[in-house]
């Protein structure tokens, strides 16, 4: 069996989607298969070498290219590595790893448009979905009533990099980098600033937390953050802390790991996640983890976290104040994270994925 892998996001994201994407990528080598996989990345094509995140190429490759390269190489399926198959033919498996376009329409803009119209056209043209989770595979039929329910869904369990994201080598040395005192006292957030994030509400949190504790401790505002770090900002001096909020941009993942080892608190009440794999990271460095009971982050964090609800300030800011005041209750939910992650692995995943392809060729031998 011969299967063409779209690995259009491998490309271009650099986090969430992208992340599974390489990790897949990278382990096809290795993988122990007879099937032959062939991997079309859009920086390899002549007739696609423009940035791959614009929208006529997104088009282009995804109506037209994708589908000749399967022709050209005579495959039996194509497999994208995002929800978005070929549209055109058949034999298709993609990747689902949320439906925030569905869910909160409002906050997915111009992409989240053009998703919400494709994806209920081409979803029934899939012989294989794999979801990111549990949430995510239930969220399917609830967002898109058409879904043909014959269709079958595996859940995919992913991994986290546990040679890097691990709590050996904790120092203070790197914070000089970042123009950081050695003795900063901060929790951290990782991701963009868009709303379902939530970043707004950890601001509040800190700053009343500071107020009821008396202290002075920080947050540290990772990730791709360029074009809204003014509103950021804004909202820190809103709530009068600005001298406390410290945005540090896009980290690689060594970087990121010496921050969350000697952060207080990874506090993360997004609205929602089709993963969350900034959780598991986090545990994996040693770091307590306050999350949002919704979604699949209550899954993944179980009871290796503080759950809030992330519409509650009150709560929240509940949350923070006793991590931050309480010891003990950090050195418990780190002991609880490094329980609850061990089921985390990108082998894992890898398996799962093969297994279930090989499964496709002999359900077609058996027709």
């Amino acid at each position: 069996m011969k299967i063409l892998i779209d690995a259009r996001e491998a490309v271009r994201n650099k986090s969430g989607i992208g992340v599974v994407a390489r990790k897949i990528i990278s382990r096809l080598d290795t993988a122990d298969t007879d099937i032959e996989f062939i991997v079309a990345r859009p920086s390899q094509s002549r007739l696609f070498n423009t940035k791959p995140g614009r929208l006529i190429e997104f088009l282009w490759w995804k109506t037209v290219h994708i589908r000749l390269l399967a022709i050209w190489h005579k495959c039996d399926y194509t497999f994208s590595l995002d929800p978005i198959n070929t549209v055109f033919g058949s034999k298709c498996i993609v990747i689902v790893h949320d439906l925030i376009f569905f869910v909160y329409p409002e906050w997915t803009g111009l992409w989240g448009r053009l998703w919400r119209f494709l994806l209920p056209y081409s979803i029934n043209k899939n012989v294989q979905l794999f979801s990111i989770s549990a949430n995510t595979a239930c969220d399917i039929p609830r967002y898109i009533p058409s879904f043909n329910t014959d269709i079958p869904i595996t859940e995919i369990v992913l991994g986290y990099d546990r040679t890097v994201f691990n709590a050996n080598g904790a120092n203070r040395e790197f914070l000089a980098e970042h123009q950081l005192p050695q003795d900063l006292q901060y929790i951290m957030f990782v991701g963009n600033a868009e709303p379902r994030r939530n970043l707004d509400s950890v601001i509040k949190a800190l700053a009343a937390a500071n107020t009821f504790l008396g202290q002075e401790f920080h947050l540290v505002v990772a990730g791709k953050n360029d074009h809204c770090e003014e509103q950021i900002m804004q909202t820190a001096e809103k709530e009068g802390a600005q001298d406390y909020v410290h945005i540090v941009g896009y980290l690689d993942d060594e970087r990121l790991a010496s921050f969350y080892r000697i952060a207080l608190a990874y506090v993360y009440p997004s609205f929602y996640e089709g993963f969350g794999l900034t959780v598991v990271e986090a545990m994996g460095c040693g770091c307590p983890v306050i999350t949002s009971n919704n979604s699949s982050l209550k899954d993944v964090a179980g009871d290796a976290a503080l759950l809030v609800d992330p519409a509650d300030q009150e709560q929240i800011t509940a949350a923070l104040t006793r991590v931050l005041s309480d010891a003990e209750l950090r050195a418990c939910l780190i002991q609880r994270g490094y329980e609850n992650i061990k089921k985390y692995d990108w082998d894992k995943m890898m398996e799962t994925i093969l297994t279930t392809l090989e499964g496709l060729t002999a359900n077609a031998n058996h027709r």
